[in-house]
């Protein structure tokens, strides 16, 4: 079974191949580069935290999150969202699922007071569907956890390609967070800064810094 660590350096890999193999413009004029002086085509945001979970039944239970979720801009239209997330379990005392959302502002402390509400710069009703055109920019996901995921060691892996999230112009969701719901109050309980990122292969110092620990 993979690791954390390994999906980390997995996505790092493949990153890397898709950049050194990019067409050297695609049909809709968008070109991708690896180089620093280029559009930004690839950010992450790291997260882990610890704590206690209120759960609906009105007892709370200790959980211990972690993930990577990494972001990557296809094109003007398109950005591909891949995310690794270790220690759902805890939530399935309250629901099946945990959301996704980007946040205003970057993170600054573990409790992820201080992130601000969803991104929302168009004044749009919030969903739970990301795929429908009336929904904040913040509207990522909403994952569903495997009734199997019983152990903190489970890990959950999604990817999808979003619309609305960009890595570039004035709505770039960069400096800002990605925040971790869990269960039917929607508790934060996990929050990580959206960073450039240099997606130079698994050796990267980066790379490396990001998978530590």
């Amino acid at each position: 079974m993979s690791n954390l660590k390994e999906i980390v350096l997995k996505e790092y890999t493949k990153r890397y191949e898709t950049c050194i193999s990019a067409p050297a413009q695609s049909s809709n004029g968008f070109q991708p580069s690896c180089s620093a002086d280029a559009d930004v085509i690839q950010a992450v945001a790291k997260f882990e935290n610890s704590g206690l979970f209120p759960a609906a039944d009105g007892n709370s239970y200790p959980f211990h999150v972690k993930g990577v979720i990494s972001f990557t801009q296809i094109d003007s239209q398109t950005t591909r969202i891949h995310a690794a997330v270790q220690g759902t379990h805890a939530f399935l005392f309250d629901s099946q699922y945990f959301s996704l959302h980007v946040h205003e502002k970057g993170e600054t402390n573990p409790s992820c007071s201080s992130t601000g509400g969803h991104y929302n710069p168009c004044n749009k009703n919030h969903s739970d569907d990301p795929t429908v055109e009336d929904r904040h920019v913040g509207d990522v996901a909403r994952v569903s956890i495997p009734v199997t995921f019983t152990s903190s060691s489970d890990i959950l892996e999604f990817e999808r390609i979003d619309t609305q999230v960009k890595l570039n112009g004035p709505l770039s969701v960069l400096g800002r967070s990605v925040t971790v719901h869990g269960g039917s109050k929607s508790t934060r309980v996990g929050c990580g800064t959206i960073a450039v990122t240099e997606w130079e292969g698994a050796n990267h110092p980066d790379a490396v810094a990001l998978i530590a620990g």
